[in-house]
């Protein structure tokens, strides 16, 4: 099942090509939260699941 299914959330967005960055290394699409996944893809998805620290470069 799907976890946006799980969750309760409706997916609204359409996929476009220009709204969702393909990863180059993975076939999937980056979103920022499960609400953002579009109700159109059937592909994987992934988002940055990590935290900054204040003074970090990579943030």
């Amino acid at each position: 099942m799907h976890v946006a299914q799980r969750r309760g959330d409706i997916l609204v967005e359409k996929y476009s090509p220009a709204r969702y960055q393909h990863y180059d290394s993975y076939d999937a699409i980056e979103v920022s939260k499960v609400a953002d996944i579009p109700e159109d893809w059937t592909g994987r998805v992934g988002w940055a699941s990590f935290a900054c620290s204040r003074g970090t470069s990579s943030c």
